[in-house]
């Protein structure tokens, strides 16, 4: 298993995080947390501080003191590897209901969603909303929690750390981003809903390892969640060594890829069942456990900017991929990091700002940024300068990091640079009430606060405001910097909704001795009648500042639901396919509900039958059908083609047809194959194309020992000699054929190299969980390292993740049966050559 993000750590060397950006400083906010996980700020504006405890439950900092009173226990709980007290959040409508909700782990084989009503900082009203989510009891469990601007509960898992639930599996909700009503019950319009049928109806989207953190964009709502990568074994486009980080944005019935794709998602979909799932590809992504090893750096031929962008030639080709961060050095005028946005075999190209240039010579290597990615949060405050508002902050656990990425108006990546180093094992991001950034340590079980260190005028956050109709929410206010005499500040509506209204903290007064205390402005949503969601802009102002803009929306919950028998369909065409709709709750009057296409090219797809149908209190659970026409053409694509599903009073819901083409087509090649292999050790490529008839594969004139899988195209061999090799794979149906040749370059193995992660050189390490556990980087993979205290043996891991623990998982290097004083650690790495490289510390022992 490739790193069990969290570990019983009961002490640690403490690290000071080291902002990289002039003008930014770091503090200890809050110490003595055990194991923290994951954070959040309760959404009232009074400065409380939430954070599981791994092996405890809940604690609560408030204005930087820890309480000593848990907020919450569980008389469940089992804490082995990665499982515990995971994830966090808080009710949409927090302010009027105080709800509070927790992942646990609560046995070998179930973990939990919990309901806890918060009284004067201590949880309440225990309440299991979701029980039976699946764990093996080990790793890779999730903990993933978050509601949703709908007022759902977003969740993940992941694939407990046996590959459960990869693939095409549907039954579990292993690997997959789940989807509940506050009370734990299945949404209507979840995308694989099938009653009781075989599939899991809370399944969200699918294809995740281990998705560890997710967070809300605020503004837009949108999902993001990130994922912890891995060694891929077998995959469709094995790595070297380690897989990859990722980052997504995530829709309903959505397909991460996993476990056949890591950051190397193809155009297009994996399966068409229960309906056609798109394959995701990652907005950010980095190498897994990369720190600055030579295999991954070019030599650039040159480099080219101008219109906002960049694009530089490597002398040969490169491994980077969209939405990693690219390094630049000897290049003069281009030197920089760079988010890449477009990749070919030996260019990229990202964003770039600045006049024309152009330049020959230089570097490219990947930013280092670790190999676990943790916690996340976007800026939406105004304490920053505004080049950082909506950025994208998120942690590294191995390297200690924090990045941020910056987005542009179409939420595409611009940039991508290190904002903090040096951090003690980073598990969390939050954004304060101060509108300072704020992550979780859990290697000293402590809270830092970064913050800018001159803010001129108004501080105000958050800047976008989601609450539910019928609640109220809040955001604050403060000063940046201390005023010479008394300061006014007031909130006006400015537009929108007469159904949101401020109803505390309209004039708030700031004097010289509390104006950087925040204080907290209310608006209330009003109930109404209607069915729509509403929205209004509120304006903060005061004398001589800046005035500072604040959007809300409140999410009405008035609506009904329309039942589907399906979220997409596939129809062949020339054929036609029924979808089957009804209301689930009677309604007051009379429903028309309305079938149009919004996306793809209508003219493929057409309605008829069903294009308006009539619903009202008698009639409303009785399906009426909808059906659907694949028009033929002469193309030989299959056409996609969205319907929105509308009614008065009713939630809108979409449904995916696709017309599958059924014309003959000659075959054409989809996929590209690795060109590189080691001598005596197994190659394999699946090749893939288009094409009807299934074209047959065969190989032309192939190196003695190569072969194909004629229907499936899967190509192995096990080379016996160094050279380069010519490949052509043939594929034909009975409409034509096409060919594929490239160079398959053999080397000899190359001995692996070892690196230890934790400790580092020169710690100080002490109790009886302590950590040591490190990587390796090789040619194919290594298959086991050796664990050395004092040049004694004393364990073996075996695994081809490139990735080894001190007994096989976290936390289990007990120092106390050592002397205190200076030790010599070592890792010894193994490949499949038995070739071998040996990592190297020295520490000292304090118990």
């Amino acid at each position: 298993m490739r790193l069990p993000l969290l570990a019983l750590v009961l002490a640690w060397p403490a690290f000071a995080g080291t902002p990289q950006d002039a003008g930014f400083s770091e503090t200890t906010y809050a110490t003595g947390l055990s194991e923290p996980v994951q954070m959040a700020w309760a959404p009232d504006g009074a400065g409380r501080l939430f954070v599981t405890e791994k092996s405890a439950g809940v604690r609560v900092i408030e204005n930087g003191v820890l309480l000593a009173t848990p907020f919450a226990t569980f008389p469940q709980l089992y804490t082995q590897s990665e499982c515990g007290v995971l994830g966090l959040c808080f009710d949409n409508a927090y302010a009027t209901n105080k709800y509070v909700y927790v992942f646990v782990t609560v046995s070998a084989s179930e973990q939990r969603i919990v309901r806890f009503t918060d009284v004067n900082n201590v949880g309440t009203a225990r309440t299991t909303i979701l029980g039976g989510l699946p764990t093996e009891g080990i790793n890779h469990d999730g903990g993933a929690l978050g509601m949703g601007p709908d007022g759902k509960l977003y969740f993940a898992i992941g694939d407990n750390g046996v590959k459960k639930g990869v693939d095409g599996d549907l039954a579990t909700l292993a690997a997959k981003v789940g989807r509940c009503n506050a009370d734990g019950s299945v949404p209507n319009d979840n995308p694989f809903a099938d009653g009781a049928g075989p599939i899991n109806d809370y399944i969200w989207a699918t294809g995740f390892r281990n998705p560890f953190t997710l967070t809300f964009q605020p503004g837009t709502g949108k999902l993001w969640l990130n994922v912890v990568g891995s060694t891929p074994d077998g995959q469709t486009e094995p790595h070297s060594t380690a897989g990859y980080e990722q980052v997504f944005v995530i829709h309903g019935g959505d397909d991460g890829g996993y476990d056949d794709y890591e950051g190397n998602q193809p155009a297009g979909s994996r399966y068409t069942t229960p309906f056609v799932r798109p394959l995701i590809r990652p907005k950010i992504q980095y190498k897994t456990d990369y720190f600055g090893e030579p295999g991954q750096t070019r030599a650039l031929a040159g480099g080219q900017r101008a219109a906002g962008s960049v694009t530089f030639s490597t002398t040969t080709a490169h491994p980077y991929r969209v939405g990693q961060a690219i390094v630049i050095t000897g290049a003069g005028a281009l030197d920089g990091t760079y988010a890449v946005n477009a990749t070919a075999g030996t260019t990229f190209t990202a964003p770039a700002a600045g006049g024309n240039a152009s330049v020959s010579g230089g570097s490219a290597s990947p930013l280092v940024q670790g190999g676990a990615i943790a916690g996340g949060a976007f800026y939406d405050s105004t304490a920053f300068p505004a080049e950082y508002r909506g950025n994208l902050f998120y942690a590294d656990y191995n390297a200690g990091r924090i990045m941020r990425a910056a987005l542009d108006a179409q939420n595409q990546v611009e940039s991508i640079q290190l904002f903090l180093d040096d951090a003690s094992s980073p598990t969390d991001v939050a954004i304060g009430p101060d509108g300072a950034l704020y992550y979780l340590e859990l290697g000293s079980g402590e809270v830092h606060r970064v913050a800018f260190d001159t803010v001129p005028g108004l501080v105000v956050s958050p800047t976008a405001l989601q609450l539910k109709e019928g609640a109220t929410g809040q955001f604050t206010v403060r000063l940046g910097a201390p005023p010479a005499a008394d300061v006014l500040v007031q909130v006006h509506k400015t537009g929108a909704s007469g159904d949101l209204d401020v109803t505390g903290g309209a004039a708030l007064t700031f004097t010289p001795a509390n104006y950087e205390i925040p204080q907290a402005v209310t608006i209330t949503a009003a109930e109404d009648a209607d069915t729509l969601d509403d929205t209004a802009t509120f304006t903060v102002t005061a004398p001589g500042l800046d005035s500072v803009e604040v959007s809300a929306m409140a999410t009405d919950e008035n609506l009904g639901d329309l039942t589907l028998s399906a979220s997409a369909l596939n129809v062949t065409e020339g054929q036609k396919a029924d979808l089957l709709v009804s209301l689930a709750t009677a309604p007051a009057g009379n429903v028309k509900v309305r079938v149009r296409p919004t996306a793809g090219p209508a003219a493929k797809v057409v309605v008829k039958k069903g294009a308006l149908l009539l619903f009202n209190a008698t009639n409303f659970s009785t399906p009426q059908i909808v059906r659907f026409k694949a028009v033929p053409d002469a193309n030989t694509k299959n056409e996609q083609v969205t319907f929105a599903i509308t009614g008065k009073g009713q939630r809108t819901r979409s449904v995916t047809v696709v017309s599958q083409d059924d014309d003959p087509s000659a075959p054409v090649f989809t996929s590209t194959a690795k060109t590189t292999a080691v001598v005596g050790l197994l190659y394999s490529y699946p090749a893939a194309t288009t094409g009807l008839p299934a074209p047959a594969f065969s190989l032309t004139a192939p190196p003695a020992g190569m072969s194909i899988d004629a229907a499936t195209g899967l190509l192995t061999w096990t080379p016996a000699a160094t050279g380069d090799f010519a490949v052509t794979i043939h594929a034909a149906n009975a409409v034509g054929s096409a060919d594929q040749s490239f160079t398959l370059t053999v080397s000899d193995d190359t001995p692996p190299v070892a690196f230890i992660i934790e400790p580092r050189e020169g710690d100080t390490v002490s109790g009886t969980n302590a950590e040591f556990f490190g990587g390796s980087v090789d040619d194919y993979g290594t298959v086991q390292a050796e664990f050395f205290i004092d040049g004694n043996l004393v364990d073996t891991d075996t695994n081809r993740d490139a990735h080894y623990h001190l007994h096989g998982a976290h936390g289990l290097f007990d120092t106390s049966t050592l002397t205190n004083g200076p030790h010599t650690l070592q890792m010894k790495v193994t490949d499949d050559k038995q070739q071998t490289d040996t990592a190297t510390v020295q520490v000292t022992v304090a118990n």
